[in-house]
């Protein structure tokens, strides 16, 4: 089922207030997929039917998009305007008009199947890789299509455009490439690990340096952290840590060049970036008895939720207190967008925390296609706004 619940009428006793409901049935066998919109205004779900359901804030269903295989991959453009949608063995991209409500085909031109999406944070720009290493770049604006020369020779996996519209993207072949928005190759380099999860960071080196989306993070492999800094491309930095917190399920960045990590062994870990005190840990605490599945964060409200043993917990960040979710003030969340977990993940009970810009909001996806939207906390629905 899928469940939206608002501001409760007894913080004390953790209540929740459901707004809407839906049957299981919804979305078919398998994990829920979701994006929510820029600006909060609506959610997109998908599930193993081959269905996207969009919905708005109050639960109402806005339109339904049958899909000729299952969905791979959801993506709001920056205004809102289009939903991207790429699916399964497929060459083409789907778009889902907002204003008109109708659906469009992008056909790529390319014999093999799309792998990844994602638009522009800044521009009209959306990027499609392929499984055999092709990216293709659309102009939503100009309609254009730029196909670029193959850098990767494998599927591309991962990828995360920055502030300056410079794409980095990941692939099987083990390499990152980064280019410009109009496909111009910037950077290439080969690491020894399929990289998961590429972040474009704010990593700052001294106390006086501007804050730059200029390093590239990724998870290799799920055995460490590696940092490549386009302003110190002789100079990657790799982190690794204790053998006791297993392998690394996920990371996000926070704060001024702060990250957050969480792993398979249940730890939750905080460190620093800084050049003076790299890798140093500031917080690590063992919240869960099996996995930790995933992080979210809100800069707004300075807390993060984190799930696993199918429950989520919210951690202050600064005294790092922890408390459940049901005892909470306020559920949080960061800017994006997209669910948080990779399409890879696959956990027993709660296994993702979605993002979504309204604070008001905290989603959960399970084995059993349930997609629940909490809200813990005297928090009206129109909460805080993290930008």
């Amino acid at each position: 089922m899928y469940a939206l619940a608002g501001p409760n009428k007894d913080a004390s006793e953790g209540m929740k207030r459901e707004l809407f409901v839906l049957s299981s049935k919804q979305h078919g066998g398998g994990p829920v997929m979701q994006c929510w919109h820029p600006d909060g205004l609506l959610l997109s779900t998908t599930g193993q039917n081959k269905v996207v359901h969009i919905f708005d804030r109050s639960g109402a269903l806005v339109d339904e998009i049958s899909l000729a295989a299952p969905c791979q991959q959801l993506d709001w453009a920056k205004d809102g305007d289009l939903l991207a949608i790429s699916q399964q063995e497929s060459n083409s991209v789907l778009f889902w008009d907002k204003n008109s409500r109708k659906t469009t085909t992008l056909d790529t031109n390319l014999k093999e199947s799309v792998s990844f999406i994602a638009w522009s944070k800044v521009g009209p720009q959306l990027a499609i890789g392929t499984t055999r290493g092709n990216l293709l770049i659309y102009n939503k604006k100009t309609q254009r299509k730029t196909p670029t020369i193959a850098r990767h020779t494998k599927a591309i996996t991962t990828g995360a455009w920055n502030g300056k519209n410079y794409l980095a993207l990941g692939g099987e072949d083990k390499q990152i490439t980064v280019t410009t928005h109009e496909g111009e190759p910037v950077e290439q380099t080969v690491v020894k690990s399929e990289p998961l999860d590429i972040m474009f960071s704010e990593m700052k080196a001294d106390k006086k340096s501007q804050k730059t989306e200029s390093t590239i993070s990724l998870n290799l492999g799920r055995k460490t952290i590696y940092l490549y800094n386009l302003t110190d491309r002789d100079n990657p930095i790799e982190l690794a840590f204790q053998p006791k917190y297993g392998t690394i399920t996920a990371y996000r960045w926070f704060g001024d060049g702060y990250m957050m990590l969480g792993f398979s062994e249940g730890y939750f870990v905080v460190i620093s970036t800084h050049m003076k005190e790299i890798g140093q840990e500031l917080f690590s605490s063992k919240l869960f008895n099996s996995a930790l599945t995933d992080i979210c964060f809100s800069a707004a409200l300075k807390k993060t939720a984190v799930c696993g043993d199918n429950t989520i917990k919210v951690v202050d960040v600064g005294n790092w207190k922890v408390r459940s979710a049901a005892r909470c003030d306020l559920v949080l969340f960061r800017s994006g967008g997209h669910t948080l977990s990779t399409n890879s993940l696959f956990w027993s009970g709660v296994w993702a925390v979605g993002a979504a810009r309204c604070a008001s909001v905290l989603v959960e996806h399970t084995t059993k296609c349930v997609l629940a939207c909490v809200c813990c906390g005297n928090v009206p629905l129109v909460g805080a706004v993290d930008r």
